[in-house]
């Protein structure tokens, strides 16, 4: 319905306003937590249109602390909450800004939520995903993410144990590996196992052939397998290429997805330094996707220094 309208902000604000006039008439826990998923909804628009999205975070937040404090026994409340911190924590760190406080009080309302309903395989896998982006903050200081990937590990398998074969579940599984994988890396140790790992958790949905993140990730697989063999002078032009297939039929099924672009252009980046003969023109290739990719995307900023390299490679 937000897709058909001119600006899913207004569909939303309305929703907001009527929850408003019922809670003006008597204050009430649903039109609290209703106010409050719908100004994370109204968030996640503005992030889609390049909009600042922070007030509406903030105020879904307001109203979700006050749905809890009206219905503190309502689990859902305590999910969605967590959900919005760690959405603003996103933003944030996009924006090269400190999220770890909001990381935190996301895990410490999902552990809520789950004390109130341990079957919950969203709030699990919630907090799996939360995990793995205070782990991936960590990477970016650098700091040792490996104590937050564990507890990103165990979540999500309960959160696999409740529901088998989500491919969603997988595949934030195995992006915990590449996370793995990238820490290997920056501390020169060999990332194959943790690469391989997350190509075999990958594979329980490769069935799927309908799904780009599958794709997208299998690919990312490759790209951090080539970068290893850049750094050890090791030729990395087939394993870059089998990234690029890979990336190049996420994109086929969702050409649009910023994401998939930002990948597809690190991939020709690290193609270019393999390929000296057409290094100009690859970094060239590399910076159009890459920019391209960020003007459609608020949260794809951390691509920047790979911009800055497909520039200076050109000089």
């Amino acid at each position: 319905m937000i897709k058909n309208n001119k600006d899913g902000r207004s569909f939303l604000d309305k929703a907001i306003e009527s929850y408003k006039k019922s809670i003006a008439l008597s204050p009430n826990f649903p039109a609290y937590n209703n106010i409050g998923l719908a100004a994370w909804a109204k968030g996640n628009y503005e992030i889609e249109h390049k909009i600042d999205p922070i007030k509406s975070y903030d105020f879904s937040i307001e109203n979700l602390q006050t749905a809890i404090k009206l219905n503190p026994k309502y689990p859902n409340s305590y999910d969605s909450l967590a959900l919005t911190y760690t959405t603003k924590g996103d933003v944030l760190m996009s924006n090269s800004l400190d999220p770890e406080k909001l990381f935190d009080l996301a895990i410490d309302y999902s552990r809520k939520a789950i004390s109130l309903d341990p079957d919950s395989v969203e709030t699990y896998f919630n907090l799996g995903v939360t995990y793995n982006k205070k782990a991936y903050n960590h990477l970016l200081q650098p700091r040792n993410p490996e104590e937050l990937l564990d507890e990103a590990r165990k979540v999500l398998q309960i959160a696999n144990r409740i529901e088998p074969n989500d491919p969603e579940i997988y595949l934030e599984q195995s992006y915990s590996e590449l996370l793995s994988a990238r820490w290997q890396i920056m501390q020169n140790q060999d990332p194959s196992k943790s690469l391989n790992q997350a190509r075999t958790i990958l594979r329980k949905i490769s069935v799927d052939k309908s799904n780009p993140s599958f794709y997208k990730t299998m690919a990312e697989s490759y790209l951090w397998q080539a970068q290893w063999q850049i750094k050890n002078n090791d030729n990395a032009l087939e394993t870059i290429n089998t990234g690029l297939t890979l990336i190049g039929e996420a994109l086929k099924i969702e050409p649009e997805k910023a994401e998939f672009s930002a990948i597809n252009g690190h991939l020709v980046l690290l193609k270019a330094k393999e390929e000296k003969a057409k290094t100009k023109g690859l970094a060239k290739e590399a910076e159009s996707l890459l920019e391209k990719a960020m003007e459609k995307d608020l949260l794809l900023k951390y691509y920047e220094p790979l911009l800055i390299e497909a520039r200076n490679l050109q000089k």
